[in-house]
């Protein structure tokens, strides 16, 4: 173990003996996600992704278990609601805007995202701003971020057409079940292969948004929580003096991010 390694051990053992935290109240919380590539996904009957190693990682530090099979992988309606309503829950990832900030307390950032449009190439659809969007169907995953988005711009959500995960709604599109689809972007890209179509039929028209993504705590989850997982991610982006890349951008090096 490295010098720098045990300091840091040793300070986040001053801090939660302290603060009066135990590392053990980190396992009881409740882990959601949803199918959400390459941030957090299933492969293989294991969740996967950049958020799940840095929670993983995270939580060793801190002296914890948390382990990826401690994750429960749901549709995100639901995850986002729980995450929203019961006590110690947790949702990875989502993204961190003015309407949600007081809805969670949060710990990130863990990653850049950007929320487009996507159309098929061929419908030779022209966005030239998000008023536009007014006269196309629209597909959304309910509760996520896109939708959030265009209702915020007045998009009505009669123009939307709804599903619970990417991939029926990459499928919809393609057969012409609506003419647009918002989402972020590699999430989507990656829907669309995982669906067996060629990614070089559709095309960005609009960028609605870029944000980051977080994870987020309820609103009950102690501050002093909230904390040590804030002060430990810190931790994993942080070079060494030797400029050995961090932990947080092997990570993202290991799902294709390059930020």
């Amino acid at each position: 173990m490295s010098l720098k390694s045990t300091i840091f051990k040793l300070l986040l053992l001053i801090l939660l003996v302290s603060q009066g935290t135990n590392a053990s109240v980190l396992n009881k919380l409740k882990y959601y996600t949803e199918d959400y590539p390459p941030y957090n996904y299933l492969d293989d009957q294991i969740i996967k992704g950049v958020a799940v190693d840095l929670l993983v990682e995270s939580s060793r530090l801190l002296g914890s278990s948390i382990e990826p099979n401690d994750i429960k992988l749901i549709p995100w309606p639901r995850a986002y609601h729980i995450a929203r309503t019961v006590p110690n829950s947790v949702l990875l990832s989502t993204a961190r805007t003015p309407a949600r900030e007081n809805l969670f307390k949060w710990v990130g950032p863990i990653g850049a995202t950007r929320v487009v449009i996507l159309a098929k190439k061929n419908s030779n659809i022209k966005i030239n701003n998000i008023q536009d969007l007014a006269q196309y169907p629209i597909g959304v995953v309910k509760d996520d971020i896109a939708e959030h988005l265009m209702l915020q711009a007045g998009v009505s959500s009669a123009m939307m057409e709804y599903a619970n995960t990417s991939k029926p709604l990459s499928r919809m599109l393609a057969f012409d079940r609506f003419k647009l689809w918002a989402y972020e972007e590699r999430a989507a890209r990656i829907a669309i292969e995982q669906s067996g179509m060629n990614n070089s039929a559709f095309e960005v028209v609009f960028v609605l948004k870029k944000l980051s993504l977080y994870y987020a705590f309820h609103l009950a989850t102690d501050d002093q929580i909230i904390a040590l997982f804030q002060n430990t991610l810190d931790k994993l982006k942080e070079t060494s003096p030797d400029s050995t890349p961090s932990y947080y951008d092997s990570v993202l090096h290991q799902y294709g991010i390059f930020e």
